[in-house]
């Protein structure tokens, strides 16, 4: 988990000697505006008689993000028996290609409004009717925006400690905390009340597991 959303990691590493491992890294990951506020949806004036999805008042596109990098841990203490703790640090960098898809909502057609209920994207010309909540009855579907993603390349970096508490020497249970940046070539915008950006900074806390083995 992050401070500005979560991160999903696959780590492949290969012991060097035994204090260094150097190790691989595939991230999927989703940030989020400080400022997002979910609102609950509303009865579908239609007259169907459900209530909509909840949604976030004022957004205008989900950042996902796909990273690749190299890294290298370094032990500082190992365990003094099977009941210990090791401790390592670690520093990391890589590419990372940001994805930005349209964030949709169901609102009265701002065009007109005697077509009913539809699914929209954020325009500078239904600015006022996207951050009024009396105008939004609920989110889009899942599946809107897809199709319509642009993308920004960038490059990450993050450093932090490890705490592997497994019982064995095969398996890996660790908790990892420490921070990351990421700058991107283009300024991302996620809230339409707020300017974009292309520095983001965050705290993460993960858990990790796994397994070691011999390769033949």
């Amino acid at each position: 988990m992050n401070t500005d959303g979560w991160t999903g990691v696959f780590e492949l590493g290969r012991r060097k000697n035994r204090k260094t491992v150097n190790f691989y890294q595939v991230e999927f990951s989703e940030k989020k505006d400080p400022k997002e506020d979910r609102k609950p949806g509303a009865i579908d004036p239609n007259g169907f008689g459900y209530s909509e999805r909840s949604y976030i008042l004022g957004k205008i596109n989900n950042f996902y993000q796909f990273k690749l990098g190299i890294g290298q841990r370094q032990l500082i203490g190992s365990r003094a028996n099977k009941n210990g703790v090791e401790v390592t640090y670690f520093y990391y960098g890589g590419l990372s290609l940001g994805m930005l898809r349209p964030y949709y909502v169901k609102m009265v057609d701002p065009v007109d409004g005697n077509r009913g209920v539809i699914e929209v994207k954020y325009s500078p010309a239904i600015d006022e009717q996207w951050n009024d909540p009396n105008e939004i009855y609920g989110a889009g579907s899942i599946t809107k925006g897809w199709s319509e993603m642009s993308f920004v390349p960038g490059v990450h970096g993050k450093t932090g400690m490890r705490f592997d508490w497994a019982h064995s020497t095969r398996l890996i249970s660790a908790l990892e905390i420490g921070v990351n940046a990421e700058y991107y070539t283009k300024d991302v915008q996620i809230m339409a009340d707020r300017d974009g950006k292309k520095f983001f900074f965050n705290a993460f806390l993960g858990l990790q597991f796994g397994k070691w083995w011999n390769k033949k």
